[in-house]
This record gives structure tokens, C-alpha cells and sequence, in this order.
């Protein structure tokens, strides 16, 4: 689970926080903050950029990871994104091929 990796965390920690059992630690939560801003940021973009009914994602880390420089985040993170902005806008969700640079 990369949120608690993140966070310098368990996974059972965060299972606990969202579950009510535990309170969220406060560097918990101003990571979160920042997940989200840059999570809407990212959204933004890919609409405004979302041309022929199409918005593209990854399958893999190392695939995002080597076409997204400053990926801070994994994959599942930018098609969870991406699922959401086609699903707003009526896209298709396709995959990138091959090498893109």
C-alpha cells in the first residue's frame, strides 16, 4: 500500500485510521492535503489535454514512472485519475504503447 509507505506507516495503521479504530496522525494528514491538491491538479490537466474521446494511462510503474518524470505517485494512482476524468467526460481509457520518448 503506497499511502503508507508514504506516510512511514503500516498498512494495518492505515486500515485502523480508516476504519475509526486509531486517530489519523497529523503528518498523516497533511500528506493526504497534498495528495489531494496534486491529485485535482492532475485531473485538471488531463482534461483540458483530453483530445479525441481518448485519455491515457499506464499499466505498469516502471512504465508511468518512465514517461512521468516527477511521477511521485504509482500507476494505479494516475488510472484512478484518469478513470475518473473519462468516466466525468464520456473518454475511452487507453494504454500507452511502447516507448514515448
Amino acid at each position: 500500500m503506497w499511502f503508507a509507505e508514504r506516510c512511514g506507516a503500516t498498512r494495518r495503521s492505515v486500515i485502523r485510521w480508516c476504519d475509526g479504530e486509531s486517530r489519523v496522525p497529523e503528518h498523516a494528514v497533511l500528506e493526504l492535503k497534498k495528495i489531494v491538491a496534486h491529485t485535482e491538479a492532475v485531473a485538471d490537466r488531463l482534461r483540458e489535454a483530453s483530445s479525441g474521446g481518448v485519455v491515457l494511462t499506464y499499466r505498469t510503474d516502471p512504465e508511468f514512472w518512465r514517461d512521468v518524470l516527477s511521477a511521485e505517485f504509482p500507476a494505479v494512482w494516475h488510472r484512478m485519475i484518469v478513470g475518473r476524468v473519462a468516466a466525468d467526460l464520456g473518454l475511452t481509457v487507453d494504454y500507452v504503447k511502447g516507448v514515448q520518448r
